[in-house]
């Protein structure tokens, strides 16, 4: 196996779907979806548009039960699994697929009166850090068929981000107050 077959390989057995055929180079591309994950917290909120589709996963799913998130992101192959065993977030999941793959029908049915060059539809999903179930939910959504000529590209705009400063100067705090109080 090459490089390329290990990482789609190693994709399909992360969030349970193949890989999507159209991400290939040599495909006739129709359209380009470009699907984000990001954090609401980091203020980067997109607009809805004719060519943007917005989805906001904080009040329809929850993280899995007993995930330490501090040690993980929806990358990881454990969170995937889990955040799909739950039927509230599969549901949801199947409504953000759903109005992906309708857009997509519309734009190309659209483009193909027009006779334009490729369209771009871009699709953001959005949790409160944007590191984990945004995540989960973009990478799984690149794995699916959207269409023929349909090519998918993915971008985590948060995943790397830090915590906020202030949980990190509240952890120092309470350590700072432990030791006092063992001192005493």
């Amino acid at each position: 196996f090459g490089s390329k077959e290990m990482a789609e390989e190693a994709l399909e057995e992360l969030v349970g779907v193949p890989p999507n055929p159209n991400r290939a180079a040599d495909v006739q591309v129709s359209l380009r979806v470009r699907i984000h994950s990001f954090g609401f917290k980091h203020g980067e909120v997109p607009l809805p548009s004719q060519r943007t589709l917005v989805f906001d996963l904080r009040k329809h799913v929850r993280h899995p039960e007993g995930v330490r998130l501090s040690n993980t992101n929806g990358t990881h192959k454990d969170y995937a699994r889990l955040q799909f065993e739950d039927a509230r977030a599969l549901a949801f999941y199947e409504h953000v697929k759903r109005g992906v793959l309708e857009k997509v029908a519309s734009v190309v049915a659209a483009e193909d009166e027009d006779g334009c060059k490729v369209p771009t539809l871009s699709v953001f999903i959005g949790c409160h850090s944007g590191r984990h179930r945004s995540v989960s939910f973009v990478e799984r959504l690149a794995c699916e068929d959207l269409g023929e000529g349909v090519q998918v590209t993915l971008e985590h705009r948060h995943l790397a981000a830090r915590r906020h400063a202030h949980e990190k100067r509240d952890h120092d705090c309470r350590s700072r107050q432990r030791g006092r109080d063992d001192d005493e």
